[in-house]
C-alpha cells in the first residue's frame, strides 16, 4: 500500500515508530490499571 503523495517509510523509522508507540501505549494502560484497579 503505497501513496503516490508520500515517500516510502524506511523500514528502521516504521520499527522505531512502532517501539515508541508501544511504549507510550503501555505507559499508558500502566497507569490507567493503577490508578482504577479492578480487585473484583
Amino acid at each position: 500500500m503505497t501513496t503516490a503523495g508520500l515517500p516510502a517509510l524506511p523500514q528502521a523509522y516504521l520499527v522505531v515508530f512502532g517501539a515508541f508507540a508501544g511504549l507510550i501505549v503501555g505507559s499508558f494502560i500502566g497507569a490507567l490499571v493503577q490508578r482504577w484497579p479492578r480487585d473484583q
